[in-house]
C-alpha cells in the first residue's frame, strides 16, 4: 500500500479501480454462493451503475452516472454524511442507511428540483457501503406529461403536482407557489413536502375531503370559491380543479388547477352590500316620502318642478319629472305674509332658495279659488360638487287646522289663566282675613292671659306662705298652662307677622357667646329635672356681632325645649359655639329620638311635626321651627339640621359676623340673667311637663 501511495495517482487510480473490480468479483462470487444473485446484470454493467460509496456514514466516492442524474457536482458529495446527502435530495420516503430494503422505491429531487423515481440497492465490503442507485425505466414526471409542464410554465394559473398516497408535492410553479404562506412560497422550501406541511389547517378541512373525492373516485373535482381559513392573512377564496393522474390503472398523482378569486368575491359581496343598503335606503325613503305630513318638491335650475309623488318613484335611479313649470304651477294662486302684505311669487321660499338662501319655517298665506290656508315653508338649495346650484328642495306644511286648535288652546289657556289669577287672589285675600282673624284673636287672647299670669305671680307673692301644697301645685298648673297659651299666642301673632312680611327686626351688637351661655343656662333646671347633661362649649372667648337677641332667643329656647322634650333621660344636649369664614356657627346637638329622613324638611313648615300622636309629655302645635326658620331668615342667616333615628339630631345655625351701627350700643349682661330669660323660659318651656 505504501508503494501505491507513493505512486503518481494515474497508477493509483488504476490500483484502485483494480481493487474495486476485485471487490465486486467477490461480492459477486459470495452472494452467488449463498444463492443470492446481486443483478443479472455484468460485473462491468454494476461497476457503471449510478452509485455512492460511503465509508463510517461519509462518502467517500461518488461516480459520474450518480452526478449526472442527480445534477449535483461530485464535490458537492464527497466528505458529507451520507444522511445529510438524503436530505438534500430530499429522498421520501425516508432511508435508514442500517436497513435499507433491498430495491426500495423512493422519490429523490435533482439540483434543479426535478422529481426521479429511483431503487435503492446496497453492496457491503468490509467496513464501506456501496449504494447503487437505479433510477426507474420511463418514470420521469416531465418526459410523461409534457402539456401539464408546459401548462405550469404558463404561471396564468397555479399548477401544482402531489403525489398519490404520500401527497408529496413533485412539481409546482410560481403562481402556484405565491399563493402558499412563507417560507413555502419558495420552491426550496415547498417541494418534495407533503400538503398538510405547507397548506396550513389543511387536515380536516373541506378541501382535503374534494381531493379525496378526486382520488377516490378517479375523476375530476371542480370547486368554484372555496372559502379557506388558516392563512395569516385572513380568509380566502379559491377556484380549484383537482385532476387525478393514473399510470397502469392506479391513481399516482393529483394535478391542482387553482387561481385565487378572493378580491373578486370580497368586491362582489361589497357590490350586493351596497345594492342591499341601496335598496333598504330606497324603501326607507320611500316610506318616509310616502308618510311625510307635508308637500315636497323639487324645483330645479331650469323650471322644472319635480312632487313629492315623483321624487320618491325616481330614487337611485334615472330622473323623472312631473312636468310642471314654476310659472304654471302657481297661476291662480295669491300668496301674502302674515301682516297680509302681497307676495310675489318671485319671493317665495322656492325661488330665493335657487339663488342661494336657505329659508326655513316660514310662515305665509295662499288663496287659492277663494280659500285661505296658512302654509309653513321651508326650502334650501342643493349644490353639485363644483359649488353650483342643482335645485331646491322645498317642503310645504299646511298650518291651518293646527293655527285654529292653536287659538283655541290659547283662548282655554289666556281663560285657564284668568281664572287661576282669580282664584289665586281670593285665596290670597282667605288668607289675610285668616291672618287678620288669628292676629285679632291673639291679641284678644293675649290680654286674659297676661292678667291671669299677673294673677298667679300676685298669689304667689303675697299668699305664697298661705297656701297648702295641694293649692301651689294646682296654681303652678294654671300658670304652666297660662305659659302654653301665651306662648302659642305669641307664635300665632308672630308667624302672622311673619307671613305679611312684617317681622320687626331690631339688631345691637352683642357678645352672641355670653348670650348663648345665658340661654343655655336659663334652661339647666328643665334638663335637670329630667336628669339630661346640658352641656355648653365655645372655641371662641367672645364674638361680638349684630344680632336681634329677642328672636335669637326664641330661636335658641324653641330648639332646646325640643331637644329636652325628645331626649331620653340620662343623655346629654351639647350647645356648641364656633367661627369660620366671618360667620358664626352654633351647634345644639342632642341624643334624642331623631328624625327619619323623609320628614326632615317636614318639620320646618307651618304646623309641621314628625308625629301628633307623642305623648303627653311632649306637646306642641308645630309652629315653633317654622316661627325659628323666619327669624332666622330674617337675621340674614341659615339654619339645616342633620339627624339620624334612634341616634339624635344636629341643628346647626349660621349667622354672618357683622356690626351694626347703633346710636346707644350698650348692652348690661346682667340683663341676660335676670328675671327676663326666666321668664321667656318658662313661656317656652312651657308644653314640657315633667
Amino acid at each position: 500500500m505504501h508503494l501505491y501511495k507513493s505512486s503518481n495517482s494515474i497508477i493509483w487510480n488504476c490500483v484502485v479501480e483494480y481493487h474495486l473490480y476485485i471487490h465486486y468479483v467477490l461480492q459477486y462470487l459470495f452472494k452467488t454462493l449463498e444463492g443470492i444473485i446481486v443483478k443479472n446484470n455484468s460485473f462491468e454493467d454494476i461497476h457503471v451503475l449510478p452509485h455512492i460509496i460511503v465509508q463510517n456514514d461519509v462518502i467517500i466516492e461518488v461516480n459520474k452516472q450518480f452526478s449526472e442524474m442527480v445534477k449535483y457536482k461530485i464535490d458537492e458529495f464527497i466528505g458529507k454524511k451520507i444522511d445529510e446527502v438524503f436530505n438534500v435530495l430530499r429522498v421520501f420516503p425516508k432511508v435508514d442507511i442500517k436497513s435499507i430494503e433491498d430495491k426500495k422505491e423512493c422519490f429523490i429531487f435533482t439540483k434543479n428540483l426535478e422529481v426521479r423515481i429511483v431503487t435503492f440497492e446496497i453492496i457491503i465490503y468490509g467496513d464501506k457501503q456501496i449504494f447503487i442507485v437505479n433510477e426507474k425505466p420511463y418514470s420521469r414526471f416531465e418526459d410523461k406529461h409534457t402539456y401539464l409542464m408546459e401548462l405550469s410554465k404558463s404561471n396564468i394559473v397555479g399548477v401544482a403536482v402531489y403525489s398519490v398516497p404520500d401527497m408529496i408535492l413533485i412539481k409546482g410553479n410560481q403562481k402556484y407557489l405565491d399563493f402558499l404562506e412563507p417560507p413555502f412560497n419558495n420552491e426550496n422550501f415547498s417541494i418534495g413536502s407533503k400538503i398538510e406541511t405547507i397548506i396550513t389547517r389543511w387536515k380536516g378541512s373541506p378541501i382535503e375531503n374534494y381531493w379525496k373525492e378526486a382520488i377516490s373516485k378517479n375523476k375530476t373535482v371542480q370547486v368554484n370559491e372555496y372559502k379557506h381559513v388558516g392563512y395569516k392573512r385572513g380568509i380566502t377564496y379559491w377556484d380549484s380543479i383537482i385532476t387525478p393522474i393514473t399510470e397502469e390503472g392506479i391513481v399516482k398523482y393529483v394535478v391542482s388547477n387553482t387561481y385565487e378569486v378572493t378580491e373578486k368575491v370580497l368586491n362582489r359581496n361589497k357590490i350586493q352590500e351596497q345594492i342591499e343598503t341601496i335598496n333598504l335606503r330606497n324603501k326607507q325613503m320611500e316610506a318616509i316620502f310616502e308618510n311625510i305630513p307635508c308637500e315636497i318638491y323639487v324645483n330645479y335650475k331650469n323650471g322644472d318642478l319635480l312632487k313629492r309623488e315623483d321624487i320618491a318613484k325616481s330614487i337611485g335611479v334615472e330622473r323623472a319629472y312631473d312636468i310642471s313649470n314654476l310659472e304654471n304651477a302657481f297661476n291662480n294662486q295669491k300668496y301674502y305674509t302674515l301682516d297680509r302684505t302681497p307676495m310675489a311669487v318671485k319671493k317665495l321660499p322656492s325661488y330665493r332658495a335657487l339663488k342661494g338662501e336657505k329659508v326655513k319655517n316660514e310662515r305665509l298665506i295662499l288663496v287659492q279659488d277663494g280659500i285661505e290656508n296658512i302654509l309653513q315653508i321651508s326650502s334650501s338649495p342643493i349644490y353639485d360638487g363644483d359649488n353650483n346650484i342643482l335645485m331646491a328642495v322645498t317642503s310645504v306644511h299646511d298650518i291651518t287646522e293646527l293655527i285654529s286648535k292653536d287659538k283655541i288652546i290659547e283662548a282655554h289657556h289666556e281663560a285657564a289663566l284668568k281664572a287661576e289669577k282669580e282664584k289665586n287672589e281670593a285665596l290670597e285675600k282667605s288668607i289675610e282675613m285668616k291672618d287678620e282673624f288669628l292676629s285679632l284673636i291673639s291679641h284678644e287672647l293675649r290680654t286674659p292671659l297676661n292678667v291671669i299670669s299677673s294673677a298667679i305671680q300676685s298669689i304667689n307673692y303675697f299668699c305664697g306662705d298661705e297656701l297648702s301644697d295641694r293649692a301651689k301645685k294646682y296654681i303652678g298648673m294654671i300658670n304652666q298652662n297660662s305659659n302654653r297659651q301665651l306662648r302659642l299666642v305669641n307664635n300665632l301673632l308672630d308667624i302672622t307677622r311673619a307671613n305679611s312680611g312684617n317681622i320687626n327686626i331690631n339688631k345691637k351688637d352683642i357678645d352672641i357667646v355670653f348670650l348663648t351661655r345665658a340661654i343655655t343656662e336659663s334652661v339647666l333646671i328643665y334638663a335637670y329635672q329630667k336628669n339630661i347633661s346640658l352641656i355648653f362649649q365655645s372655641s371662641i372667648k367672645e364674638k361680638v356681632i349684630g344680632i336681634d337677641d329677642e328672636k335669637y332667643e326664641r330661636i335658641i329656647l324653641n330648639i332646646l325645649s325640643n331637644a329636652i322634650k325628645f331626649t331620653p333621660k340620662d343623655k346629654s344636649i351639647k350647645v356648641q359655639v364656633s367661627e369660620k369664614d366671618d360667620k358664626v356657627f352654633i351647634k345644639i346637638e342632642d341624643e334624642g329620638i331623631g328624625i327619619p329622613k323623609d320628614k326632615l324638611d317636614i318639620i320646618f313648615e307651618r304646623f309641621g311635626q314628625v308625629n301628633s300622636s307623642l305623648s303627653r309629655q311632649a306637646e306642641g302645635a308645630g309652629i315653633g321651627l317654622s316661627l325659628v326658620t323666619k327669624f332666622v331668615e330674617a337675621m340674614n342667616g341659615t339654619i339645616s339640621v342633620e339627624s339620624k333615628v334612634g341616634e339624635g339630631s344636629t341643628f346647626t345655625i349660621i349667622f354672618p359676623a357683622d356690626l351694626v351701627i347703633e346710636s346707644n350700643n350698650e348692652q348690661q349682661s346682667s340683663d341676660f340673667m335676670g328675671n327676663h330669660l326666666v321668664q321667656i323660659s318658662s313661656v317656652e318651656f312651657s308644653d314640657i311637663y315633667f
